[in-house]
């Protein structure tokens, strides 16, 4: 697979495959620490990210589920696009019609939520 380079800043240069990014984000799975320093700095996503937990338990089997969309979750696009660079959300599903996102670590993200509060 051909690989990109990604300029974070610009000391740091790394390189990132597609599919890492659209999974993981440039970063790489965030843990409650860094969630809570990105939600202090990021207000506006603690809602987004309320609404997501919300919704992805409120289906606990999650058959046949491939995820919520942006409008589950009252979110423009690029709202959610900022979170799956971040590592937050992962992009499970992409069609010309929707694309569906998961969070990436439920539980760390509950637990940022309500550190936060």
């Amino acid at each position: 697979m051909r690989r990109r380079l990604w300029r974070l800043t610009d000391t740091d240069t790394r390189e990132y495959s597609h599919a890492d990014v659209h999974t993981y984000g440039l970063w790489g799975k965030m843990d409650a620490a860094a969630l809570k320093t990105f939600l202090e700095e990021n207000p506006k996503m603690r809602e987004i990210l309320r609404l997501a937990v919300e919704v992805e338990e409120a289906d606990p089997n999650q058959k046949g589920q491939f995820g919520w969309e942006w409008h589950d979750v009252r979110a423009h696009p690029s709202s959610l696009m900022k979170l799956v660079v971040a590592g937050i959300v992962k992009v499970n599903y992409k069609s010309n019609r929707s694309t569906m996102y998961l969070l990436v670590d439920r539980p760390t993200v509950k637990k940022a939520l309500a550190q936060g509060r």
